[in-house]
């Protein structure tokens, strides 16, 4: 039973009634919310919902070059159009197979989630979202084709809507190739920080200017034409086999960032987290123990996939 009361109050029931067998806090909605049946997750949305103003429609928008979006979400399908989803390669269906892109979404476009669910004010949202599916659904893109495909899945939204105010979002990167002594020492990786087609073309649009993505030789079209610049948010990327034993912070240190975040023209964003209490956490997690203390630099989980 949940139970809203003073200390005094409490102390009175125990006086009152002889078959309380624990008093303990509630539980974190943010983590209940997972747990609960569809049915009652649909109430929580529903409620979040009615107390939701979309961004007007001249406003900015984050664009996300993911893995897709599913539009229809309820507590998206109000900040983005049919008309603002894309898809890099016209043979892939626009529907998202994996979850990340929508999930991206969600993190765009509320922040903190959990806050707004369990706020009773209204939530005024200032920007939408555009989604260009940069990932198949299946297989991967081919490395020598990054670059291209990136300045395609640039030029969809811009040509769809040319005078919008963007920001591109890009939370997925690629493990870059170990030489034969990485294992020993992880600052070894084979060309750690040095440019790639994908950072280059990043380090091009960043700057202004326009990519032939027909050419997987990066070609400007646009040499003597007016910039454009655009900002990129890019994830620095993963550690990938982080032990609970390792020092997360030393790890860090001598972990390069994972192609395309080392473009010296796009805004590269590591990870931290506001979370470290396990209170509500799944049975499965009793005993853990958070890795990193709040606001600190953390390992950043496995983002996404090419």
């Amino acid at each position: 039973m949940l139970l809203h009361a003073t200390a005094d109050q409490l102390a009175s029931a125990f006086e009152a009634l002889d078959d309380i067998v624990r008093v303990e806090g509630p539980h974190d909605v943010a983590n209940l919310l997972a747990e609960l049946p569809a049915m009652e997750q649909a109430d929580w949305v529903e409620d979040l919902r009615n107390r939701l103003r979309a961004a007007d429609a001249n406003a900015p928008v984050v664009c996300l070059l993911d893995t897709g979006i599913q539009a229809g979400h309820p507590l998206l399908v109000d900040s983005i159009n049919e008309s603002d989803l894309h898809v890099a390669d016209p043979r892939w269906r626009v529907q998202p197979l994996h979850p990340h892109g929508t999930e991206m979404a969600g993190l765009a476009l509320y922040g903190d989630l959990h806050g707004a669910i369990v706020s009773t004010q209204p939530v005024r949202l200032r920007h939408g979202l555009e989604s260009v599916k940069f990932l198949p659904d299946h297989g991967d893109n081919d490395r020598d084709l990054y670059g291209a495909m990136i300045a395609r899945s640039v030029d969809l939204p811009e040509i769809q809507s040319a005078d919008r105010t963007r920001v591109f979002m890009l939370a997925v990167t690629a493990p870059r190739p170990v030489s034969s002594t990485a294992e020993a020492d992880p600052a070894e990786h084979t060309d750690a920080g040095r440019p790639t087609s994908w950072s280059a073309t990043i380090d091009a649009l960043s700057f202004g200017r326009a990519i032939d993505d027909t050419d997987p030789k990066f070609t400007y079209l646009d040499r003597d034409e007016p910039r454009r610049p655009r900002l990129f948010v890019v994830s620095a990327g993963n550690i990938r086999d982080l032990a609970a034993t390792d020092d997360h912070l030393d790890r860090s240190d001598v972990e390069p960032v994972e192609d395309p975040a080392q473009a010296w023209n796009a805004l590269t964003v590591g990870a931290y987290s506001e979370q470290d209490d396990m209170s509500g956490a799944p049975a499965d997690f009793a005993g853990y123990a958070p890795i990193a203390q709040r606001g600190e630099l953390a390992g950043q989980p496995y983002l996404g996939r090419l």
